[in-house]
Parts: C-alpha cells; sequence; structure tokens
C-alpha cells in the first residue's frame, strides 16, 4: 500500500534572534546555518542516543549536528550557549567538537568513533562544564564545509545559541547563507496549491520583494501565492527610519511528485544456498529489478527500499537496504518491505510483500512397485494389475511433513511439471502391460509453483509357467500296499521347464497351498497317505510370484519277483584288505540278471541304491559297479525304470557275499647272520588244505612249500590260497647281520692326558650288525661310540651284535706317564716309567733334571728309573721327559721324584 505523498513547505524566518525550531539529531540530518551578524537560537536535543567518544568528548550524549559553508575566505569566531533561561540562553553545560574541513557535508561514514573525526581535523573541541563556550575557525577558505556537534549533558529541555563574533572586522571570515536559503518545494500542478513566502522581522517595517532581481508589487512581509517555475526571491527589510535591518534570500525549486508503478509483491520458493528448503528464508530477493520495474526509464527519482516504515519515513542511505546484491528476508516466510520514491522536494512511501514458500526436498530414490500378475484385473498371464499408488505418498512423507505438500501421479514429465492429467490412487496399467513409468509431483500446497518431480516404475512381475496333468510314479515296496516312499522333487523338472530359476513348495491340500502353510518338510521322503493314487499340490515361486498346481503320484506294483537277482560272492582280499570282510563286486552281473528277467528290453533303466528309501526316492544311487566295495552294506537294492514313461517298473533287492581269506602269520622279521650259515622261514601254522607259494622281492618263485631256506637277507611273501581260490598274502622282512670287523687300528684314543678317551669308529665297513660296546666281558654294553676317562694301560674291547651274531673283542692300549714315584726301596713306585707300553715297545726315554742335564735313557720294556744318575740318587725334584714314539713324534712331560 502507498502512503499519503508528503509535500514541503519551508519558510525561514531570520530576525536578530531566529528561530529554527529544528535542528539535526542524528548526522545525516544535521542542519545547515549561516551566522552573519545575527545570534541563532535552536531548540536543543533531550532524549537522544550518543555517538560515543569523539576527540575530547569521552561521550555525546542527546546529540545536535550541523553544518556551516565558508562563503568568504578568513578568520571566524563564534559564541555558543545553552540554556533554558531565556533570552540568554546560559544556564546549562553546553559541550561541542568542530571539525573539517570537508569538499561538501558527507554524514554517511559518520558512526562511532567517525572516521572522519582525526586528530588532525579537529578545529576546537570542549567538555568543560561552562554554559558559554568560544571557538574560531582560522583560514577558512571559500566553499569549505565544517560539521559541529553540540550535547545536552543535563539533558534538560532549553535552547542553544550560535553567533559570529566578528562580522564586519578586518580579515573576518563569512558563512553562505545559500545553503539555508535554498527552498525545495514539492508541488503538485493537480492541486492547485501555491506557496507563502513568510519574511516577517521584528521591528521591520518596508519589505522590497524581488524574484530574479526584479522587484515584485509586495511589500508586506508575506509573499503569496508562488508557483513555478523556480526562481530566486530576496527581501529587503528596512525599519522606520529607513535602514536596511534584514536581507532574506529564497532558492524556490519546485520539484514534480513522485509517479512510480506500484511495485508488485515477490514471492519465491524457498530454494537458498543455506541448504534449509523449508526455514521460509530466501537469500535471492533482487530488489533492484524492482527499482527497475517501479521506475521504468524515469531519472528524477531515487527509490530506496527499507526494512520498516521509520526508516522509510525517515530516508537516507544509512539504513536503506543495499540492492546491489541479493536480498535475504529476515522475517520467514512473509516480511513486509518499504519503499521510499523521492527527489529533493518530494517523497512518498509504500510497501509489498515477500513471500516464501516451501520447496519440498526428497533426496531419496523412490523405489518401484511390483506386483505379481492374478486374476483380479483380466487373467494371471496379461500383464496388467491394479496398483495402489498411495504407498508412494505414504513413503514420501515420511520425509515431508503432509500438511505442507500436495502429492499426485501423472503418466509423463510434461504433465506432472503442469500438474495437469493425474491418475487416480487406484491405478491400472492397461496401456502399458508388464512395466509402465509413473511420474510424481510434489508441490507446495499454498503455491503450485514450488514442485519437484521424481518417477518410479510400477512392474507386473510374471507367473511361472506350470505344466498341467503332471503324474509321478512310484514302484510299491515289498508290502504291496499301495503305500510307498516317494521323491516328490522329482516332480519339479515335470511341472517346470525352468527348475533353476523358480523355487518349489508342496503341500496335501489346495488350501494349505494357497495359503503357503503346513508345507511337505521332507519332499525327498514322503509317504503317500492314499493307496496307489494321491494328490499333491505345488506352491512354485518365480521372482517371488507364486502360483499353485497339482499332480498326481502313482503307486505301481513290481513287474518281476523281488528274488531275481541271487547272492554275488567276493573274496574278502579283493579290496586289498584280508581281513576287513569288505570286498569289490562287479555288479555287472546282477545287472544282467534283472535285464535277463525283463527279456532283454531295451527301454529299462536299472539303478542300484545302498538303502530302500534311496530307491524309492531315487537319491544316492550307486555309480561305481565295476569295482563296487561294500564299506556301508551287505544288501543292494536296485530299481528299474520304463525310460519311455519314466516309471517305475520293478523294485527289489539282492545279497553281496563277502568270502574269507586263509590266514598267512609269518613273523614280521627275521635277522640273518653272514658267514654263520642258512635259516628257515615258515608260517607259525600249516593247514593241509591250503596250497603255500614264496616268492621274491622281485616276485622270481622261491618254491612251494611252507618252509623255505635262505642264505640272505631281504623281503620275501608267502601266498596262501584256499579252496574256495581266496587267496593271502603277507611278507617277511629278513635283514642282514654280522659279527663286528673291527680291529685295533681303527680306534681312535688319546694319551698321555691322565684321563684319556676312546672313540669307536661306525659304519658298514666295520660290519653291518648293530652293535654295542663294553670294556666289562659282562657288560653293561651300551651303542655309545665313546668311552672316557680312561687311565694309561692295556684294555679289551667287547663288541656284541644286539642281532644275535657272534660276540667280537679288540685289544687297545693307552700310552701314559706316572705323575710321580717314590724310589725308596719299599716296594711301591720304586721305578719310574710310562704306562701301557705292552702295545708300543722299544720306545725310548729321556729323562732330565731342571736344567736340561741329561741323566738317563731307558727303554719302555725296561723296568724304569730308579732315580739316579750314574748310580747317584738324585734329590727329591720335578724331572722331565721325552719319548720318541713309533709314528717319529715326540712326547713331552714332567714328573715329581719324592724321597
Amino acid at each position: 500500500m502507498l502512503n499519503h505523498m508528503k509535500y514541503l513547505f519551508v519558510v525561514v524566518l531570520f530576525l536578530s534572534f531566529a528561530y529554527l525550531h529544528a535542528q539535526g539529531s542524528d548526522c545525516e540530518d544535521a542542519s545547515a546555518f549561516c551566522a552573519g551578524g545575527s545570534t541563532l537560537v535552536f531548540e536543543n536535543s533531550i532524549d537522544v542516543p550518543e555517538y560515543g567518544a569523539m576527540d575530547c568528548l569521552s561521550s555525546t550524549p542527546n546529540p545536535s549536528w550541523f553544518y556551516l559553508k565558508i562563503k568568504d575566505p578568513g578568520v571566524l569566531e563564534f559564541v555558543l550557549t545553552q540554556g533554558d533561561n531565556a533570552p540568554d540562553y546560559d544556564n546549562l553545560d553546553v559541550d561541542f567538537i568542530c571539525w573539517g574541513p570537508f569538499d561538501e557535508p558527507n554524514c554517511d561514514d559518520l558512526i562511532y568513533y567517525c572516521p572522519d573525526v582525526t586528530e588532525n581535523n579537529v578545529i576546537a573541541c570542549s567538555y568543560s562544564a561552562d554554559p558559554v563556550e568560544y571557538f574560531s575557525i582560522n583560514n577558512a577558505q571559500v566553499g569549505e564545509y565544517y560539521m559541529i556537534l553540540i550535547t545536552n549533558y543535563s539533558n534538560q529541555s532549553g535552547y542553544i545559541t550560535l553567533t559570529q563574533t566578528n562580522v564586519g572586522n578586518p580579515g573576518a571570515g563569512e558563512t553562505d547563507c545559500t545553503i539555508v536559503s535554498d527552498l525545495d518545494v514539492c508541488y503538485d500542478s493537480s492541486s492547485g496549491d501555491t506557496v507563502d513566502l513568510d519574511a516577517t522581522t521584528n521591528l521591520g517595517v518596508v519589505y522590497e520583494w524581488f524574484k530574479d532581481g526584479v522587484l515584485l508589487p509586495e511589500t508586506g512581509p508575506i509573499l503569496y501565492n508562488i508557483t513555478p517555475p523556480d526562481a530566486f526571491y530576496n527581501v529587503l527589510v528596512y525599519d522606520a527610519g529607513g535602514v536596511l535591518i534584514n536581507n532574506i534570500e529564497y532558492n524556490v525549486k519546485f520539484w514534480t511528485v513522485p509517479s512510480y508503478n506500484a511495485p508488485p509483491d515477490l514471492s519465491s520458493c524457498d530454494a537458498s544456498s543455506d541448504g534449509n528448503y523449508e526455514d521460509g528464508i530466501y537469500d535471492g530477493f533482487d530488489l533492484e529489478a524492482q527499482r527497475l520495474l517501479m521506475l521504468g526509464s524515469q531519472t528524477d527519482f531515487d527509490v530506496y527500499f527499507y526494512e520498516n516504515q521509520t526508516d522509510a519515513e525517515t530516508g537516507g542511505e544509512a539504513n536503506a537496504i543495499d540492492t546491489s546484491s541479493l536480498y535475504e528476508n529476515t522475517t520467514p516466510f512473509t516480511q513486509t518491505i518499504y519503499f521510499r520514491v523521492e527527489n529533493p522536494g518530494c517523497y512518498d512511501t509504500g510497501e509489498f510483500q515477500l513471500e516464501v514458500y516451501n520447496l519440498p526436498v526428497f533426496d531419496a530414490d523412490l523405489q518401484n512397485i511390483e506386483v505379481c500378475d492374478s486374476e483380479t484385473y483380466g487373467t494371471d498371464a496379461d500383464g496388467i494389475e491394479t496398483f495402489d499408488l498411495l504407498e508412494q505418498t505414504a513413503v514420501i512423507f515420511e520425509t515431508l511433513n503432509p500438511s505442507l505438500y500436495n502429492v499426485s501421479y501423472h503418466l509423463n514429465q510434461a504433465d506432472a511439471d503442469t500438474g495437469a492429467n493425474a491418475l487416480p490412487n487406484t491405478y491400472a496399467n492397461t496401456t502399458s502391460p508388464y512395466a509402465q513409468t509413473i511420474y510424481v509431483r510434489i508441490e507446495e500446497s499454498s503455491n503450485s509453483l514450488c514442485y519437484l518431480t521424481r518417477s518410479f516404475d510400477i512392474i507386473v512381475e510374471p507367473l511361472p509357467e506350470l505344466n498341467a496333468d503332471v503324474v509321478l510314479q512310484q514302484c510299491d515296496d515289498n508290502i504291496l500296499d499301495g503305500i510307498t516312499y516317494f521323491n516328490l522333487t522329482e516332480a519339479y523338472g515335470l511341472l517346470s521347464d525352468n527348475v533353476s530359476q523358480v523355487t518349489f513348495a508342496l503341500f496335501t491340500s489346495e488350501a494349505d497351498a494357497q495359503n503357503n502353510q503346513n508345507p511337505i518338510l521332507t519332499p525327498e521322503h514322503y509317504q503317500n497317505e492314499q493307496p496307489y493314487t494321491d494328490t499333491i499340490w505345488a506352491n512354485v515361486n518365480f521372482e517371488n510370484c507364486n502360483k499353485v498346481m497339482p499332480f498326481t503320484i502313482n503307486v505301481l506294483n513290481s513287474e518281476i519277483s523281488t528274488d531275481t537277482v541271487t547272492p554275488l560272492l567276493s573274496c574278502d582280499s579283493s579290496d586289498g584288505d584280508y581281513t576287513n570282510n569288505v570286498a569289490v563286486f562287479n555288479l555287472n552281473d546282477a545287472y544282467q540278471q534283472i535285464e535277463d528277467a525283463f527279456g532283454n528290453n531295451s527301454n529299462l533303466g536299472i539303478v542300484f541304491y545302498e538303502n530302500l528309501d534311496d530307491a524309492l526316492i531315487e537319491q544316492n544311487p550307486v555309480n561305481q559297479w565295476d569295482n563296487y566295495t561294500n564299506t556301508v552294506t551287505n544288501t543292494l537294492f536296485y530299481r528299474v525304470e520304463n525310460s519311455l514313461e519314466n516309471a517305475c517298473v520293478s523294485l527289489g533287492q539282492f545279497d553281496l557275499q563277502v568270502l574269507p581269506n586263509p590266514e598267512t602269520e609269518l613273523p614280521d622279521e627275521a635277522f640273518i647272520c653272514l658267514g654263520e650259515g642258512t635259516i628257515t622261514l615258515e608260517p607259525l601254522t600249516v593247514n593241509t588244505d591250503y596250497s603255500y607259494h614264496w616268492t621274491d622281492a622281485s616276485g622270481q618263485s622261491l618254491g612251494n612249500n611252507p618252509m623255505l631256506e635262505i642264505a640272505q637277507g631281504g623281503t620275501y611273501t608267502l601266498t596262501v590260497t584256499n579252496a574256495d581260490g581266496c587267496f593271502n598274502a603277507d611278507n617277511i622282512i629278513v635283514q642282514e647281520s654280522q659279527e663286528s670287523l673291527l680291529e685295533a687300528s681303527d680306534l681312535t684314543v688319546t694319551q698321555f692326558n691322565n684321563l684319556n678317551t676312546l672313540t669307536i669308529p661306525t659304519g658298514t665297513a666295520y660290519g653291518v650288525g648293530n652293535y654295542e660296546y663294553s670294556l666289562n666281558p659282562d657288560g653293561p654294553f651300551s651303542p655309545a661310540t665313546t668311552i672316557y676317562e680312561l687311565e694309561g694301560g692295556e684294555y679289551t674291547l667287547y663288541i656284541h651284535d644286539v642281532n644275535g651274531c657272534n660276540p667280537h673283542e679288540v685289544n687297545f692300549s693307552i700310552l701314559d706317564y706316572m705323575r710321580f714315584f717314590t724310589p725308596n726301596g719299599d716296594g711301591f713306585n720304586d721305578y719310574w716309567n710310562i704306562i701301557g707300553k705292552a702295545e708300543t715297545p722299544n720306545l725310548v726315554i729321556y729323562i732330565f733334571d731342571r736344567y736340561g742335564r741329561l741323566l738317563s735313557i731307558i727303554n719302555s720294556q725296561d723296568q724304569g728309573w730308579d732315580g739316579t744318575s750314574n748310580g747317584v740318587p738324585m734329590p727329591a725334584s720335578d724331572y722331565w721327559f721325552k719319548i720318541q714314539l713309533e709314528d717319529g713324534s715326540e712326547k713331552t712331560g714332567h714328573f715329581t721324584l719324592k724321597r
């Protein structure tokens, strides 16, 4: 809606005290003034928010804003007062700041700690408690502007006076009153309104009015009925003595009443970049486009947009909405925007609405609706069914609020975009059997332009194709009562040509099949309830679609005798194990007997099973006919079918008889001592009803007697055969052994170590027997080949063959020497000699004293050294010896002579 037009009629009155009741309470509304020689009086500000600290002013309570323009250069001196004591107005604290100069009055950027106020541009500033303040503007230049802020610290109503005190003095500057005399008039020619100029001045008697310098006839204080065009008016005021006491100027400008197109309300879907499409906030309103729409090609007016009416009435750019970028509403869903259309003299305000509607957001994919073909609509094979589209509506409203959106369904995208030709909620796909695409339109319930579309398919799944009149036949078991076991799964391939693609469930009644309840749990082993002929219902599933089809099961009597096949015989040894009562049978013999019973009918199929159940339900057939082993049963069952009719014609059984094998009872092994004669091999018991045959490892025949005489080791096999032709074979391993071949020269001994070591070599070079050793003929014997801590002397090594061959002896000696001797004639240790010398005769021994002097030379076969040198007894001391061994090496050492 539009507010009433605003018109500006201004009458300016200058007296020696000129009352201008309007003053700027904020920077944007700063009042222009010129001082002249008069005292200017302004109403002060109360209850106006401060603008914060500015230079010397720590606060700016109840500010009044003014600006002046310099007309003549020079110094301007001012006195400033504030009070409520007319006519002096000097009893209230007055604080102020004056700063500049500026090229033009610009308050747009004047805010808290205004950037236009700097330490370099402050002309004067005072915060004293005085009601009278003085300040000067020095070196003012033509055209400069200065700002003045005056505060009301006491917040008491009163008036501010401002007077230039040096008017007319040499070097004094002057303010430009044209900024005060400009009179902007909002003029509506259709209303017939006019403008009156009132120049009433105290003590004024004669008034001379001029228009653009031309004297007008009016001589009174008011010039009436001024109309366009623009003109410059001034009036000269004279007192009773003819003295000019005032010169008032009016620069009257007429402005056209705003003319514009009424702006429409703006609405949009909530497609904000914040990703929230249901909060009623939209950041894409183009107010600049709205401005262009309002003005068209006009250039005489400006348009500003505001968020409240007060700002629109006040005008200005400070609180105006910036239209250089897209606007985001601050009130969800609905917000009033206020506009101001203006020129310098006229303005008009109005409003329009911003409306934001929820934009449906549904990111999930709609699942296809699939149903099975049925006779509900047409036939169960036409691919046409009825669909409940409300299923998808329920899914959509799991995400969206149903009170905010409408959902409709369509056959094509174009209809979904326009909302045309909506489908009923229950829809049959008569125009597109088996599959059809449905398009969904989700729209905001209060604004159909806010919508989205999705699509899904409705699919009619075909039922499985089944064969009717299927009959499954089974032979009666031996009781012949028309009751037997069936493998009902054999009917699957008869019912369907695509068994791998369908699943089956079988039931004994049609109702259970239709309701898919009480299925036959073991269809592979089902016993018919009605003798000879019964009905089974199959519920067949193909891709979750089911169809019920019955089939018949018949029980047939066998066409041949159940004892047609005589027992099959086989020796226990036929499987390689002679004692496990398991044999290998050739089932072709039984096959031939059955085939002969039917007269070589080429249309017969014969299958063997290990139990009756398998034969009845035709599972687990015996596949190895040529080499069947009776590991499971000694009775086999056969099933004979007519391959042309797939029908059982006979069911029977036969026995498998395992013939025992003779026992051989040979020892596991035997030993023969090389060089000590032959041994005889024979079984533990001999049966005169059996035949015997010996062979060696190469299979060479060695004889047909139970006993076999051999002279060498090896593996020998005895095969025993009984009267049934069953045989058994056993092996005996004869190992060779012999007396040890070890000699003394083969032994390794350490000597002259006091506690010496014997090492016995091993290997077949020293005999093929298994040997144990001892230095005592009575043992104990040990397989260890190293004997430790042997003193010097003569020894015999006794060698025992654990396999029973002859024992063996080896004599050896270990050389060592006496560590001390006592040649005192008591018969003990009277002579010193080496030990173990029996096997090493004629060793030469040299004896020295500690100084290396040769004392005596003896032979190992001698009695020894008696402790003398040339018949002189040697003193008790340590003595040294050197022995020349048979291999040419030397052995040295020392011993002690004790007295």
